[in-house]
């Protein structure tokens, strides 16, 4: 009887310390990044940094703010990172408001060049983005 009350004990204990926690599996790519460095393939056009424009990375869902004065915005994005490619899908902002935070589209594909615990390098068909983790 008493090893199995302490056997019934344990199991609660394990299951509530599992059940609730949300566990990430994003590795390197969770936190805060701060673009420092934007090129657009199509025009050649090519913003040096930092930019005070930050993607913020929890779970599955990512955060675009803008902070430069004068251009406050911030929505949120879903995203896929999976085999070298992070997939951003954005619903309810225009593309012309995310162009200028490193989107071009309200759905793009990026190939990762590099993702460490400072740096992220993203290139798309339209952009190449350089970030440093913040």
């Amino acid at each position: 009887m008493k090893n199995t009350r302490c056997l019934l004990l344990l199991l609660v204990a394990v299951l509530s310390l599992t059940a609730c926690n949300k566990m990430s599996h994003n590795g390197d790519l969770d936190g805060r990044w701060q673009i420092t460095r934007m090129v657009y393939h199509s025009t050649g056009e090519e913003i040096d940094g930092p930019i005070r424009v930050y993607w913020d990375f929890n779970l599955e869902l990512m955060d675009i703010v803008d902070m430069r004065p004068g251009k406050g915005f911030f929505t949120y994005s879903r995203f896929d990172h999976h085999d070298g490619r992070l997939k951003v899908a954005t619903i309810g902002a225009k593309v012309k408001s995310l162009r200028p935070r490193g989107l071009c589209d309200t759905i793009v594909d990026f190939r990762v060049e590099t993702l460490n615990r400072s740096t992220m390098i993203l290139d798309s068909d339209s952009t190449l983005l350089e970030f440093r983790k913040f």
